[in-house]
């Protein structure tokens, strides 16, 4: 009988990790509460800090992760070049909850159009903040090309 439990212990090491298991240990590698805590603390916006609380969260894939990456590393960029500065968010609210009211047939307040709008002035700065970056990247791009 003793031998039946050596036998388990065997096979519970042998066995292949879940794909949770790799994620937790993953997480706890790379101090993931901790690296999500520094990342809350710079958000710019409700959203933001959402997004982090309370982890950031991690790709599905591979491929999503690197997508997030590369995202990430474009909106550094623009802001360290000054083209998408912080007061670009400012205005913005978490309108989530006010777009499902509407999208399911409940009438808004003033005060909810008002968050509305001025979130959608907000994503308008920070879209043509974007597009100007993209422009003035791709113009750099082609005259590094030229050379």
């Amino acid at each position: 009988e003793e031998e039946d439990e050596d036998d388990d212990d065997d096979d519970e090491a042998r066995r292949e990790p879940t794909a949770e298991e790799l994620d937790a240990e993953a997480r706890e590698l790379l101090q993931w509460p901790e690296l999500s805590s520094q990342v809350r603390s710079f958000t710019a916006t409700v959203l933001g800090f959402r997004a982090c609380t309370p982890f950031l969260p991690l790709g599905a894939s591979p491929a999503i992760s690197a997508r997030w990456l590369s995202e990430t590393t474009a909106c550094v960029a623009a802001c360290d070049a000054g083209a998408l500065p912080t007061s670009a968010f400012e205005g913005t609210k978490d309108v989530r909850a006010f777009i499902r009211g509407a999208a399911s047939g409940k009438t808004l307040s003033g005060a909810s159009l008002a968050d509305i709008a001025s979130t959608m002035t907000a994503a308008a700065r920070v879209w043509a903040s974007v597009e100007s970056l993209v422009a003035t990247t791709s113009d750099a791009d082609a005259a590094a090309a030229a050379f």
